[in-house]
């Protein structure tokens, strides 16, 4: 941009680096001539990365501010900083961590992504999941990011990361969360329920089987029920108490109450009702989500997830009539939105509703 005041041309060439304009280049000449030809060759240096103080940029490495961020970030703002410490550890093996920050361009984010949609995942099955690169490309975006405002690493082209333009060539072939497998008429998942329970309990003596049936009954969370305490059972009010332990909660949303149906009374005088101590030996949410998958797999049987049975006991309580408010009682949802996503009713489960009498007089 050039301001012309008091008979001389100044020369300003800005741009916006961390969400405010950055003043990269000021001078005044005397004629517009030369302020014109100044101004087109530093939009030049601009376009080419070579205007403004990048010292900072070009000593360092993706791989750099990764580990920093990993170091300084993670743990004070991840819901799972163990996880994301562990994927960027992942990224950091990777050709592109060895670039300079200077250096680094839309280009390279490309060839990643590309390089990522070639590898199979774990166990050498399918191919990495859109879900997957979309994470790893958001996750370098937010450290680039955050480097360029708090570090002062100054990004000679703006964040080069755009995530939502990279995934434009990526085929989402990620499987929706469902409930259990409907009957061939869509009324009952008892059977597929029944085909899950007796795999679980040949695979492990029955403690999986037992972690399935209070799942499905109470729509608890895997972490609810693994760091499920004796004494936060109470028998005879058929009430248990469960702390989810996501660090990102508030302390008044860390526990709630849930109320037992029979069937879960029962399975829990099944355990063996002690007065302290876990319900289960699980030590790790992730332990009851492997044992499942391999109980299935062993089974021959469709692979079903802790978190699917979140999703039955949703779809069933919905499918019983229960209104948004029970049910969110039951599940520890906070808004109706978030209870949608985890109800699946068809048009067999309202059926029996259809008839159902009410107390509407002018009906």
């Amino acid at each position: 941009m050039i301001e012309h005041r008091n008979g001389a041309y100044r020369v300003r060439i800005t741009r916006r680096i961390a969400g405010k304009n950055t003043l990269l280049f000021s001078e005044t000449f005397n004629t517009e001539t030369e302020a014109k030809a100044v101004e087109a060759a530093k939009k030049l240096e601009l376009k080419n990365g070579q205007l403004g103080d990048y010292r900072t940029a070009k000593q360092t490495t993706l791989s750099d501010i990764l580990q920093r961020y990993s170091r300084d970030v993670v743990p004070h703002i991840s819901r799972y900083p163990d996880r994301d410490i562990s994927k960027i550890n992942n990224l950091r093996k990777r050709s592109i961590a060895s670039i300079a920050v200077a250096k680094i361009e839309p280009k390279h984010f490309a060839e990643f992504r590309d390089e990522r949609r070639q590898e199979k995942g774990r166990g050498g099955g399918a191919t990495i999941s859109k879900k997957t690169i979309k994470e790893e490309l958001s996750l370098m975006h937010r450290v680039l990011e955050h480097a360029s405002a708090e570090w002062g690493v100054t990004l000679p082209r703006g964040n080069p990361v755009n995530v939502r333009s990279l995934l434009k060539l990526v085929r989402d072939d990620a499987k929706k969360r469902q409930a259990l497998k409907r009957s061939e008429k869509g009324t009952s998942s008892v059977k597929a329920e029944f085909e899950l329970i007796r795999a679980c309990r040949d695979y492990n003596d029955g403690e999986l089987a037992n972690f399935v049936r209070i799942a499905i009954e109470t729509a608890c969370r895997r972490n609810e029920l693994v760091t499920l305490q004796w004494e936060n059972v109470n028998i005879n009010k058929r009430i248990m108490t469960v702390r989810n332990k996501d660090p990102m909660n508030r302390a008044d949303r860390a526990t709630r109450k849930v109320p037992l149906s029979r069937r879960v009374i029962a399975t829990l005088r099944r355990i063996g009702v002690k007065k302290s101590g876990n319900v289960f030996t699980y030590t790790h949410p992730d332990t009851v989500t492997v044992a499942m998958r391999r109980a299935c797999k062993k089974a021959g049987i469709e692979k079903v997830t802790p978190h699917q049975l979140r999703h039955e006991a949703t779809t069933r309580a919905q499918a019983k009539g229960w209104t948004p408010a029970q049910v969110m009682v039951l599940t520890g949802h906070e808004t109706t939105q978030m209870l949608d996503n985890y109800g699946h009713m068809q048009a067999e489960d309202i059926i029996h509703l259809l008839d159902k009498k009410t107390n509407n007089r002018n009906a």
